[in-house]
């Protein structure tokens, strides 16, 4: 399976799009017909932080994660596969992975 980043590389949504689509198959094979699993967080930190998100994010503003995560759930859509987006709150603010450690965010309100 591709990565978010790896779909992204392409600069083209419609890729998203196709893998939604091709999740959307895999998950009727299971007879599963909701996907509690797509990750609306924000990347704030790139590829150099690993905070259980990297590779996870569709982008660094709201517009860019609804148009990549938009088209991402249209591809699910498409295949009868309703969603339920989830966002990890504080995760993206963190420099470290809660798998691992504790984690403290420090941001203004």
């Amino acid at each position: 399976m591709p990565t978010i980043t790896d779909i992204k590389k392409s600069g083209n949504p419609e890729q998203a799009e196709d893998f939604g689509r091709t999740t959307g198959r895999w998950l009727h094979q299971f007879c599963i017909d909701i996907d509690f699993a797509p990750v609306f967080d924000l990347e704030l930190f790139g590829k150099k932080i690993d905070n259980a998100l990297r590779d996870r994010c569709w982008g660094t503003s709201a517009d860019e994660v609804i148009r990549w995560a938009g088209a991402f759930l249209e591809g699910l859509e498409r295949e009868g596969v309703a969603s339920c987006p989830k966002a990890l709150p504080g995760t993206c603010g963190s420099t470290l992975d809660s798998h691992e450690k504790l984690p403290t965010v420090r941001r203004d309100a």
